[in-house]
C-alpha cells in the first residue's frame, strides 16, 4: 500500500489528535469525514499504526518509572528470549520492551522501589535460565515521577511531520517537573479504566457486557476517566512503514552544576529537531528514544547536539548511544499499560 497524500496526512493527524473523532479530524485536517473514515480504517488494518491505551498512573499510586537495558551476549537465543518475554512472563510491571539484534530495553512503572527490584530481579532470572543473555549486567535507570520530567512519552506527530514534509509550530516545552495529584477510583472505575486500557478501540457497548453495567454509565464514567485527565489515547505507528531506517536510544548522564533549570537551550534543541518521541529527564540524567531517515540523517543530528551540550558543559562525557535498524527491531513498539495498571489498582485496594 502506498501512501498518498490524504493517507500521510490523516496518519500524522491521527498521531497529533489520537482521542478526535472522526468528524473533528476532518475539520482539523480540512478533510470530508467520510474520507477520515475510510483512509482511518484502511491505514489501521494495513499496519500503518496501532491504538494504545495510556492511563496516568502516577496519580493512580505508581511512584516511578524504570527504564532497564543490555547488550545481548552474541552466542544466546535472542529469538527464544524475545518471544518469552512477548508473552508477558516475566513481570507485570513491564509496560514496553523493545528489542534489537544485540540489544534489548525494558520500561516498566512501579509503585516502590522494592517493586522495581523485584522485577528487575525476575528479569535476571528468565535470562539466565540455561545460558546467559546478556554480555554484561544490565543497567538500570530510575526516574521518580515527583522528580522527573516527561518532555515526550511515545508522541510520534512532530517524526510524521518531518518525514511527511509538513509544516508544524515547534512545540511549547514545560520545564516544571511532573505534578501527581492523587487520585482514588471507584470500583466502576477501576473496570471501565482497565477495558479501556487493555483495549482502546473497544466500544462502550462492548466495555458494558464486559463490566456488567449499563453503556449509559459506562458512558458517564469514560467522559469522566478523559475530564480528569486520567486516561488518553495514543496513536503509534509503524515507522518502517513509513520510510525511517534507524532508531536511536540515549542515555545521558549530566553535569550535576547544569541541572533542567539551566539545559533549556539544549533541550528545546533536542525536542524542535523532530526525530524523538519519547524523552524522560531528572536532573542528572535522561533516557531518549528518536527515529530516523537513515545512518547519515542519525548521524548529523547527534553529533550537532553532542557539539552543543559539550560547548556549554552540559556533559562531561559523551552520552551511551545504541542505533539500530528499525528494520532488525523485535518486538515493535508497542506499549501495553494493561498489567502496571492492574498491578497498581490491586495494590490500591
Amino acid at each position: 500500500m502506498n501512501l498518498g497524500s490524504a493517507d500521510r496526512l490523516v496518519l500524522w493527524g491521527l498521531c497529533s489528535y489520537p482521542e478526535a473523532s472522526d468528524g473533528e479530524l476532518a475539520k482539523s485536517l480540512n478533510l470530508q469525514r467520510s474520507t477520515v473514515t475510510v483512509l482511518r480504517n484502511r491505514l489501521y488494518e494495513g499496519g500503518y499504526y496501532k491504538i494504545v491505551g495510556v492511563p496516568d498512573l502516577g496519580r493512580l499510586g505508581a511512584e516511578l518509572i524504570g527504564i532497564t537495558y543490555a547488550d545481548l551476549n552474541p552466542l544466546a537465543d535472542a529469538i527464544r528470549w524475545r518471544e518469552k518475554a512477548s508473552r508477558g512472563g516475566i513481570h507485570d510491571g513491564i509496560f514496553c520492551h523493545l528489542g534489537f539484534s544485540n540489544f534489548d530495553l525494558w520500561m516498566n512503572m512501579e509503585p516502590n522501589v522494592s517493586e522495581l527490584y523485584r522485577g528487575l530481579g525476575r528479569i535476571m532470572k528468565a535470562a539466565n535460565a540455561g545460558q546467559s543473555m546478556f554480555s554484561e549486567h544490565p543497567n538500570n535507570v530510575i526516574f521518580p515521577l515527583d522528580i522527573s520530567r516527561r518532555f515526550l512519552f511515545f508522541d510520534f506527530s512532530d517524526i510524521l511531520a518531518d518525514r511527511f514534509g509538513f509544516s508544524s509550530k515547534k512545540r511549547q516545552i514545560i520545564f516544571g517537573y511532573d505534578r501527581l495529584e492523587a487520585c482514588k477510583l471507584k470500583k466502576r472505575e477501576k473496570l471501565v479504566l482497565l477495558e479501556m486500557t487493555k483495549n482502546p478501540r473497544m466500544t462502550d457497548r462492548e466495555i458494558s457486557d464486559a463490566i456488567g453495567s449499563s453503556r449509559q454509565t459506562v458512558n458517564k464514567v469514560k467522559n469522566s476517566l478523559l475530564e480528569r485527565g486520567l486516561y488518553r489515547a495514543k496513536v503509534i505507528p509503524d515507522l518502517g512503514k513509513i520510510g525511517l531506517g534507524v532508531m536511536a536510544f540515549t542515555h545521558t548522564r549530566y553535569n550535576p552544576q547544569k541541572p533542567i533549570e539551566k539545559r533549556k537551550t539544549g533541550i528545546r534543541e533536542i525536542l524542535w529537531d523532530r526525530n524523538q518521541f519519547f524523552i524522560i529527564s531528572t536532573d542528572t540524567e535522561s533516557i531518549r528514544l528518536s527515529a530516523f531517515k537513515d545512518y547519515r540523517d542519525f548521524q548529523s543530528k547527534y553529533n550537532e547536539h553532542i557539539r552543543h551540550y559539550r560547548e556549554r558543559d552540559f556533559i562531561k562525557h559523551n552520552p551511551l548511544i545504541r542505533a539500530h535498524p528499525i528494520s532488525n527491531q523485535c518486538p515493535p513498539i508497542s506499549p501495553d499499560f494493561y498489567g502496571p495498571l492492574k498491578k497498581i489498582l490491586n495494590g490500591n485496594g
